[in-house]
């Protein structure tokens, strides 16, 4: 019976000019099978390759109350509530409430999402916006009103932190000559770490 996967297979010792018997042989094929198995079969994964879930870096923020946009106006959003955060030092409510900052190198997605209340005409673009002033990403349209209707733009990128410090902010921007208000809970914004 093979150790693999559920342990690693201990061999007895063999020494010089001692017979090697069948068993000794029959053994090592059976642990050489097991292997192949699980891993064409997907039954034994290495234990260093499972994803863990929620990652380590991640946290998703929004707006418990609505977001108010100038006229012509360039705004980066502030969020005041979290829906999970598995680290609590990326994102803060009541400190520095505009940004998301990784705690740790490595590659990460990045989300954002703007829900409009009511539309007006007018061109409007978000975007994602590292702390160096690069734009990870952007989206946006110009439209005419739909009554009543909510508008909703979603953007995402993935960025790469070499090293901790820098940060993420998402910031709104519109061309129009009245105020926009964004959706409370609909306005959000997210980051987690991939690898």
């Amino acid at each position: 019976m093979p150790s693999f996967p559920g342990s690693v297979w201990s061999p007895t010792t063999k020494n010089t000019d001692e017979v090697i018997q069948a068993a000794h042989i029959n053994d090592l094929q059976d642990e050489v099978v097991a292997i192949q198995a699980g891993y064409i079969n997907g039954t034994a994964p290495l234990v260093s390759s499972r994803i863990t879930a929620p990652p380590p870096d991640c946290v998703v923020a929004y707006r418990d109350s609505t977001f108010t946009i100038g006229a012509d106006l360039s705004s980066t959003i502030t969020f005041n509530a979290q829906r999970f955060a598995t680290n609590s030092s990326m994102h803060s409510t009541t400190t520095n409430t505009d940004r998301i900052t990784p705690q740790t190198t490595g590659l990460y997605l990045i989300q954002g999402q703007v829900q409009i209340i009511a539309d007006t005409n007018g061109s409007r673009t978000l975007s994602l916006v590292d702390s160096s002033g690069l734009n990870l990403a952007l989206a946006g349209f110009g439209v005419s009103p739909v009554a009543g209707a909510g508008i909703a733009i979603n953007v995402s990128a993935f960025k790469r932190y070499d090293v901790t410090g820098g940060f993420c902010r998402m910031v709104f921007s519109q061309t129009q000559t009245s105020t926009l208000s964004l959706t409370s809970g609909a306005t959000q914004f997210g980051m987690a770490k991939l690898v």
